[in-house]
Protein backbone atom coordinates (compact mmCIF):
# COMPACT_ATOMS: atom_id res chain seq x y z
CA UNK A 1 0.00 0.00 0.00
CA UNK A 2 1.07 3.56 -0.69
CA UNK A 3 0.78 4.53 3.02
CA UNK A 4 0.55 8.30 2.63
CA UNK A 5 2.49 8.60 -0.64
CA UNK A 6 -0.55 9.87 -2.55
CA UNK A 7 -0.85 12.71 -0.05
CA UNK A 8 2.89 13.35 0.24
CA UNK A 9 3.24 13.81 -3.53
CA UNK A 10 -0.29 15.17 -4.13
CA UNK A 11 -0.89 12.45 -6.74
CA UNK A 12 -3.79 12.85 -9.18
CA UNK A 13 -4.71 10.93 -12.32
CA UNK A 14 -3.70 13.21 -15.20
CA UNK A 15 -6.89 13.61 -17.24
CA UNK A 16 -5.83 15.40 -20.43
CA UNK A 17 -8.90 17.57 -20.91
CA UNK A 18 -9.65 18.50 -17.27
CA UNK A 19 -6.92 21.05 -16.59
CA UNK A 20 -4.12 22.71 -18.61
CA UNK A 21 -1.58 21.41 -16.08
CA UNK A 22 -2.74 17.84 -16.62
CA UNK A 23 -2.78 18.34 -20.38
CA UNK A 24 0.83 19.55 -20.20
CA UNK A 25 1.71 16.51 -18.08
CA UNK A 26 0.07 13.96 -20.39
CA UNK A 27 1.67 15.49 -23.50
CA UNK A 28 5.16 16.04 -22.07
CA UNK A 29 7.99 13.83 -23.24
CA UNK A 30 9.17 12.14 -20.06
CA UNK A 31 12.65 12.86 -18.72
CA UNK A 32 15.15 10.05 -18.43
CA UNK A 33 15.96 9.03 -14.88
CA UNK A 34 19.59 9.42 -13.80
CA UNK A 35 20.00 5.89 -12.44
CA UNK A 36 23.29 6.81 -10.74
CA UNK A 37 21.60 9.17 -8.25
CA UNK A 38 20.23 7.59 -5.04
CA UNK A 39 17.65 10.37 -4.67
CA UNK A 40 16.28 9.60 -8.15
CA UNK A 41 16.10 5.90 -7.31
CA UNK A 42 14.18 6.77 -4.12
CA UNK A 43 11.65 8.76 -6.19
CA UNK A 44 11.30 5.83 -8.59
CA UNK A 45 10.62 3.47 -5.66
CA UNK A 46 7.90 5.76 -4.33
CA UNK A 47 6.40 6.17 -7.80
CA UNK A 48 6.41 2.39 -8.27
CA UNK A 49 4.35 1.94 -5.08
CA UNK A 50 1.94 4.66 -6.22
CA UNK A 51 1.65 3.02 -9.66
CA UNK A 52 0.87 -0.40 -8.20
CA UNK A 53 -1.91 1.05 -6.05
CA UNK A 54 -3.23 3.02 -9.04
CA UNK A 55 -3.46 -0.14 -11.17
CA UNK A 56 -5.64 -1.82 -8.56
CA UNK A 57 -7.68 1.28 -7.75
CA UNK A 58 -8.64 2.09 -11.35
CA UNK A 59 -8.35 -1.35 -12.94
CA UNK A 60 -5.82 -0.16 -15.50
CA UNK A 61 -3.73 -2.71 -17.43
CA UNK A 62 -0.51 -0.64 -17.18
CA UNK A 63 0.54 2.86 -16.16
CA UNK A 64 3.25 5.41 -16.94
CA UNK A 65 4.35 8.50 -15.05
CA UNK A 66 2.50 10.58 -17.67
CA UNK A 67 -0.78 9.17 -16.32
CA UNK A 68 -0.12 10.41 -12.77
CA UNK A 69 0.47 14.05 -11.93
CA UNK A 70 2.56 14.47 -8.76
CA UNK A 71 4.88 16.98 -7.14
CA UNK A 72 7.89 14.63 -6.90
CA UNK A 73 9.26 16.00 -10.18
CA UNK A 74 8.46 19.02 -12.35
CA UNK A 75 7.50 16.80 -15.32
CA UNK A 76 6.93 13.10 -15.97
CA UNK A 77 9.92 10.79 -15.61
CA UNK A 78 10.57 7.81 -17.85
CA UNK A 79 9.01 5.12 -15.63
CA UNK A 80 6.20 2.68 -16.39
CA UNK A 81 4.63 -0.27 -14.65
CA UNK A 82 3.76 -2.97 -17.17
CA UNK A 83 2.76 -6.62 -17.05
CA UNK A 84 5.51 -9.24 -17.02
CA UNK A 85 5.64 -10.78 -20.52
CA UNK A 86 5.39 -14.33 -19.16
CA UNK A 87 3.39 -13.97 -15.97
CA UNK A 88 0.69 -12.26 -13.98
CA UNK A 89 2.95 -9.89 -12.01
CA UNK A 90 3.89 -6.32 -12.91
CA UNK A 91 7.33 -4.85 -13.53
CA UNK A 92 8.53 -1.30 -12.95
CA UNK A 93 10.78 -0.37 -15.84
CA UNK A 94 12.94 2.77 -15.71
CA UNK A 95 13.96 4.52 -18.94
CA UNK A 96 11.67 2.21 -20.93
CA UNK A 97 12.03 2.27 -24.73
CA UNK A 98 10.91 0.04 -27.57
CA UNK A 99 13.90 -1.12 -29.58
CA UNK A 100 11.98 -3.05 -32.25
CA UNK A 101 8.44 -3.66 -33.49
CA UNK A 102 7.78 -6.97 -35.19
CA UNK A 103 5.01 -9.21 -36.39
CA UNK A 104 1.84 -7.99 -37.99
CA UNK A 105 0.49 -4.44 -37.72
CA UNK A 106 -3.24 -4.16 -37.04
CA UNK A 107 -5.96 -1.81 -35.77
CA UNK A 108 -6.75 -2.20 -32.08
CA UNK A 109 -9.52 -0.62 -29.98
CA UNK A 110 -8.03 0.91 -26.80
CA UNK A 111 -9.01 3.02 -23.85
CA UNK A 112 -6.83 5.19 -21.63
CA UNK A 113 -7.01 6.50 -18.08
CA UNK A 114 -5.86 9.93 -19.27
CA UNK A 115 -8.64 10.03 -21.91
CA UNK A 116 -11.50 8.37 -20.00
CA UNK A 117 -14.92 7.41 -21.32
CA UNK A 118 -13.70 7.03 -24.89
CA UNK A 119 -12.23 4.28 -27.04
CA UNK A 120 -9.81 4.85 -29.90
CA UNK A 121 -8.81 2.82 -32.94
CA UNK A 122 -5.00 2.61 -32.87
CA UNK A 123 -2.43 0.80 -35.02
CA UNK A 124 -0.23 -1.62 -33.04
CA UNK A 125 2.28 -4.39 -33.75
CA UNK A 126 1.79 -7.93 -32.48
CA UNK A 127 5.32 -8.11 -31.04
CA UNK A 128 7.82 -5.65 -29.58
CA UNK A 129 11.17 -5.78 -27.86
CA UNK A 130 11.55 -3.27 -25.05
CA UNK A 131 14.54 -2.32 -22.94
CA UNK A 132 15.22 -0.33 -19.81
CA UNK A 133 16.18 -0.96 -16.18
CA UNK A 134 14.09 -3.27 -14.02
CA UNK A 135 13.44 -1.99 -10.50
CA UNK A 136 13.86 -4.60 -7.74
CA UNK A 137 14.63 -4.60 -4.02
CA UNK A 138 18.38 -4.21 -4.42
CA UNK A 139 18.38 -1.64 -7.22
CA UNK A 140 18.14 -1.66 -10.99
CA UNK A 141 19.11 -4.26 -13.56
CA UNK A 142 19.32 -3.69 -17.34
CA UNK A 143 16.67 -5.74 -19.15
CA UNK A 144 15.52 -6.52 -22.65
CA UNK A 145 12.03 -7.99 -22.78
CA UNK A 146 10.09 -9.48 -25.68
CA UNK A 147 6.33 -8.98 -25.67
CA UNK A 148 3.70 -10.46 -27.95
CA UNK A 149 4.01 -12.98 -30.74
CA UNK A 150 5.96 -12.42 -33.95
CA UNK A 151 4.25 -15.25 -35.79
CA UNK A 152 0.63 -14.60 -34.86
CA UNK A 153 -1.58 -14.04 -37.90
CA UNK A 154 -3.99 -11.17 -38.27
CA UNK A 155 -6.91 -13.61 -38.08
CA UNK A 156 -5.58 -15.14 -34.83
CA UNK A 157 -5.21 -11.68 -33.30
CA UNK A 158 -8.56 -10.23 -34.34
CA UNK A 159 -10.80 -13.32 -34.47
CA UNK A 160 -8.99 -15.96 -32.49
CA UNK A 161 -10.05 -17.58 -29.28
CA UNK A 162 -6.66 -18.83 -28.10
CA UNK A 163 -6.14 -17.21 -24.68
CA UNK A 164 -2.33 -17.48 -24.97
CA UNK A 165 -2.31 -15.44 -28.19
CA UNK A 166 -4.81 -12.90 -26.88
CA UNK A 167 -2.85 -12.40 -23.62
CA UNK A 168 0.58 -12.19 -25.29
CA UNK A 169 -0.53 -9.69 -27.94
CA UNK A 170 -2.44 -7.60 -25.37
CA UNK A 171 0.76 -7.22 -23.33
CA UNK A 172 2.58 -5.99 -26.46
CA UNK A 173 -0.23 -3.44 -26.92
CA UNK A 174 0.18 -2.23 -23.32
CA UNK A 175 3.92 -1.66 -23.78
CA UNK A 176 3.36 0.32 -26.99
CA UNK A 177 0.63 2.38 -25.30
CA UNK A 178 2.81 3.25 -22.28
CA UNK A 179 5.88 4.07 -24.39
CA UNK A 180 3.67 6.42 -26.45
CA UNK A 181 2.78 8.14 -23.17
CA UNK A 182 6.45 8.39 -22.17
CA UNK A 183 7.14 9.97 -25.56
CA UNK A 184 4.39 12.56 -24.97
CA UNK A 185 1.93 11.00 -27.42
CA UNK A 186 -1.67 10.63 -26.29
CA UNK A 187 -4.00 7.97 -27.57
CA UNK A 188 -6.28 10.70 -28.95
CA UNK A 189 -3.45 11.66 -31.34
CA UNK A 190 -2.88 8.10 -32.55
CA UNK A 191 -6.32 7.07 -33.66
CA UNK A 192 -9.94 7.83 -34.33
CA UNK A 193 -12.47 7.87 -31.53
CA UNK A 194 -14.84 4.90 -31.55
CA UNK A 195 -18.45 4.82 -30.45
CA UNK A 196 -19.05 3.52 -26.92
CA UNK A 197 -19.98 -0.14 -26.75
Amino acid sequence: MANGLFEKYDVRPAIAFEDPIYQYWVYSRSKEVDITKPEDLALVRDLSIIMRDTLWKYGWAAVSSNNLHWNGTDSPIRVAMVPHPDGQDYLTIVNLVIISKQGVEYENIEGCGSFPNALYSVKRFSSVVASGHLLHESGLTPVELEYGLKNATLDEILNGDNPHIIDAVAKAEYIQHEVDHLNGIGIADKGAIQPKR
